[in-house]
């Protein structure tokens, strides 16, 4: 017998007790774990041979709030729960970190696709549905050169804003810092 508060339980009804307890903690504890920081994920895909899933959000942001609910919550991301360390980062807390000028944020939801390395495998912009998002994470992870997806579809789309501010954002994260100010220049004259 075992004191338990202030009551005496049996030692197998406390090991019966302590099973439950487990299990539901196991399973709450599976629902979804975000890391909050970047480089203990690169360093966690690392160890685990792993890409990350980077996510930067908004509390304030409806399409954040979408993506969460009708893709990621709603099973989708359990099919690349063996693939992906899964970081989650508010955007609006990081507008002059290291992280968010590597990974830049043009809208929200933002979602980056990175090797254990850092490198970028892809990126994505606003809200898809679950089928549209499933076609961008594919694509992602066909081991087709991001950059070079980015520069077809520039050479196809010259004048999509879309296109272009993904090219600039790719030309960040490769710096390539002639191309970044090419892109640039061409964004700022669209706006004027």
């Amino acid at each position: 017998r075992r004191k338990v508060g202030d009551i005496f339980l049996p030692s197998p009804v406390l090991s019966v007790f302590s099973v439950v307890i487990f299990l539901f903690a196991s399973v709450a504890s599976a629902e979804m774990v975000w890391l909050t920081d970047l480089d203990a994920g690169l360093a966690m895909a690392a160890k685990e041979k792993k890409n990350v899933f980077l996510d930067y959000y908004a509390a304030w942001c409806p399409p954040c709030q979408e993506l969460d609910k009708d893709v990621l919550r709603a099973g989708e991301r359990g099919r690349w729960e063996g693939d992906f360390v899964f970081v989650h980062l508010d955007g609006d807390a990081l507008p002059k970190s290291p992280t968010y000028k590597k990974y830049p944020v043009t809208g929200y939801p933002t979602v980056w696709l990175l090797d254990p390395s850092g490198k970028a495998l892809g990126r994505h912009v606003g809200y898809e549905d679950a089928k549209e998002f499933l076609e961008f994470m594919g694509e992602a992870l066909s081991g087709k050169e991001w950059t070079a997806g980015l520069e077809e579809r520039l050479a196809k789309s010259p004048e999509s804003a879309e296109v272009v501010s993904e090219a600039f954002s790719g030309a960040l994260v490769i710096a390539d810092e002639a191309k970044a100010a090419e892109l640039k220049k061409r964004i700022k004259d669209r706006r004027e």
